[in-house]
């Protein structure tokens, strides 16, 4: 229950906040909570937040967002005789699903069509094997279409990544250069219903095999001018995805470990209720 007033917290802090904003700026900020009890425990989290502020041909944003899974395994015994027994239960409580993101990017201007931009990223997606990943980009950005019914825009640069797997392998090495690329769409088809697609893939210079993409799919639908339904798919590819150390049994017993390689695709549903400012 603590949790749940915690996220009430964090969004109330937010609402606040937003109250005395300068009108350069805007704010949107996703939020979806699961909490199942009784025969089977469950806890859901996921909060995300898109600041954005302009000011004489500048863009600056700053993007952040978490998503925890908490599930809770209740094994039950009964001791005693079939006449006289008692049940005993023993409950653990584990982690599926912990992931957490943080970008900041600043663009400028040059022309209707050609901005330049710089970021930095950091995410942590322990299913997936990365503990930590840092990057910092820069290059350049087409702004195809901008008017209130329709954006699209395509960025290109370089960018250079450092990353820590979860379980590192031999002759692991996290650090290299490479190109990324970046699209960002948004379409309203009505005036309630809008669709959303943000895919960033990045190459590595000095490893053609490797290269990440990932694409965040959405359907929004206005409940009133600051409140919207976000149905949404987040597809995460990885052509050369991290390993996991798993037990190694020999005979029946434990025998060190060995390393196991992750799935190359991973994909995330949600359905979230977003604020607007």
């Amino acid at each position: 229950m603590s949790r749940f007033f915690l996220v009430l917290a964090c969004a109330s802090a937010m609402l606040l906040a937003q109250e005395s904003a300068n009108s350069n700026w805007s704010d949107q900020a996703e939020l979806s909570i699961i909490n199942s009890g009784g025969n089977s425990e469950a806890f859901t989290f996921g909060l995300a937040n898109n600041f954005a502020y302009k000011w004489d041909g500048y863009e600056f944003s700053l993007k952040f967002g978490a998503n925890k899974v908490e599930s809770t395994k209740t094994t039950r015994t009964a001791v005693g005789s079939l006449e006289d027994y008692e049940i005993n239960e023993d409950s653990v409580t584990e982690t599926t699903q912990d992931k957490y993101y943080f970008s900041a990017a600043a663009q400028k201007k040059y022309s209707e069509r050609l901005h330049g931009f710089v970021g930095i990223d950091w995410d942590r997606n322990e299913p997936a094997g990365i503990k930590n990943r840092y990057a910092a980009s820069v290059g350049i950005t087409n702004q195809w279409r901008d008017t209130d019914t329709r954006k699209f825009r395509t960025s290109y640069g370089l960018q250079y990544t450092d990353e820590t797997p979860v379980d590192e392998p031999p002759n692991f090495d996290g650090a290299y250069a490479g190109l990324r690329f970046e699209l960002n769409h948004f379409h309203g088809f009505t005036e309630r219903t809008k669709f959303a697609n943000d895919w960033v893939s990045v190459f590595n210079l000095e490893e053609g095999e490797d290269w990440r993409s990932d694409m965040k799919l959405a359907v929004i639908s206005n409940l009133s001018d600051k409140m919207a339904l976000k149905i949404g798919l987040n597809l995460i590819y990885d052509n050369q995805p991290a390993f996991k150390k798993i037990p190694l049994l020999t005979d029946g017993s434990p025998n060190g470990t060995v390393l196991y390689e992750l799935d190359e695709l991973d994909y995330v549903f949600t359905t979230s209720i977003v604020l607007n400012f």
